[in-house]
């Protein structure tokens, strides 16, 4: 499940692109896609037991540090594990009840996603590890699919797009330029949205608007109305 506001539901119609933050950017959570901080004095479990069998040791200081800079070069859109509708996260993410939900499956996310040769595209689900724990350094892609358990309840998948070494930006002198904070991705529409439901405090002329339209760019019925009552909203 993916809960928006409806204007921006309404740009995604219209353009047929998601919108995909760089994953540095989050207010909410400055070590998004960042180690933990444990993995700045010990290993993992995994990477130790991987390190004895092959008979060698890791600093691990330099891939760690690494880190920080790669996080800058990669674009996520973040989807809720669920089946059924959650108050607080229409309250948070759906402009509090007011907005939309759109659900779809892992495999039908992936999918949308127009391929692009700039970009390497991946569905990941989220771990949900402290600062005390750290993970598994062998596959680099793994602090981009962690956050604190502090956000365990969102129960997070994650599209994520990762901007390909070639096609990173320079400048006239050779040096690496900062890449946009947000990137608009084209998705195929007909395979992404599964079903979209009305927020409960949507109202009714906006919910025709998006009738007329989901109808010019869908060819099934995929619009349903939410499960949950209306609740008073203040302005």
């Amino acid at each position: 499940m993916h809960y928006m506001k409806f204007e921006f539901f309404m740009h995604l119609l219209v353009a047929e692109q998601l919108r995909m933050r760089r994953l540095d950017t989050f207010d909410d959570d400055p070590v998004e896609g960042l180690y933990p901080e444990a993995n700045k004095h010990e290993l993992s479990s995994f990477d130790a037991a991987w390190l004895k069998q092959i008979g060698t040791s890791k600093d691990v200081s330099g891939l760690v540090a690494s880190n920080k800079h790669q996080r800058e070069e990669v674009y996520i859109h973040c989807w809720f594990g669920g089946i059924s509708e959650s108050k607080p996260i229409w309250e948070k993410y759906g402009d509090k009840g007011r907005g939309v939900c759109l659900q779809t499956t892992v495999g039908k996310l992936e999918h949308s996603v127009k391929c692009s040769t700039d970009l390497l595209i991946s569905v990941c689900g989220v771990t949900y590890r402290d600062e005390e724990t750290p993970i598994p350094t062998a596959m680099s892609f793994l602090p981009f699919c962690r956050k604190r358990t502090k956000f365990k309840d969102e129960n997070e998948f994650r599209l994520i797009a990762e901007v390909t070494p070639e096609a990173l930006p320079l400048d006239a002198d050779g040096y690496f330029v900062e890449l946009d904070k947000a990137r608009q991705v084209p998705v195929n529409l007909e395979t992404l949205l599964e079903t979209v439901v009305t927020g409960p405090n949507l109202d009714k002329s906006e919910i025709a608007k998006l009738e007329a339209v989901i109808g010019k760019k869908i060819s099934k019925n995929i619009l349903r109305s939410s499960q949950l009552s209306a609740w008073n909203v203040s302005p």
